[in-house]
Parts: C-alpha cells; structure tokens; sequence
C-alpha cells in the first residue's frame, strides 16, 4: 500500500502517519493556508479539508495534482521523499 493510500509509517519514534498527516506536514512546510492550497488547485475546501482530517482519500488525478505541487513522487511510501 502506498503513502496515498493511508500508508503508515513510523517517524522519529512517534504515532503513525498516514495521507492526511502527511499533507498537513506539506501545507504546513509551504507555509499555506488550506484554502490557498484548495484555490490553487482548484479544488474545494471542505474537499481537502476531508483530505488533511483522513475523512476521505483523493483520486488518482488529485493525487499526481498533489504531488506535482509540492515536488514528491507519488510512488514514495511516504509523504516526505521529494523527487530526485
């Protein structure tokens, strides 16, 4: 299962980590506001606020949509890897 997908993994001895962590962490490191972030992508809101509260899951298209904005590989198990 892949980061996306509600991967967990362990980071510095703390709880799991799964999708919505990991792009809190991302929104957090651009210093952005979700709603900058939903606008920019052209996205609702309340559809990434569902996003970042691990409520539901993007698709396919929003999820490379994700990746190619803050530069990570979709393939990476987790949200942090940055594309080499």
């Amino acid at each position: 299962m892949l980061w996306w997908m509600g991967f967990r993994t362990r980071v510095r001895g703390r709880k799991s980590m799964n999708f919505g962590n990991n792009l809190r962490k991302l929104i957090e490191e651009r210093e952005m506001t979700q709603k900058e972030l939903a606008k920019q992508l052209n996205i609702a809101p309340s559809t990434l606020g569902s996003y970042v509260q691990s409520a539901r899951e993007p698709d396919f298209a929003t999820l490379i949509l994700l990746a190619d904005f803050f530069d990570v590989s979709p393939d990476k198990n987790t949200g942090s890897g940055r594309r080499e």
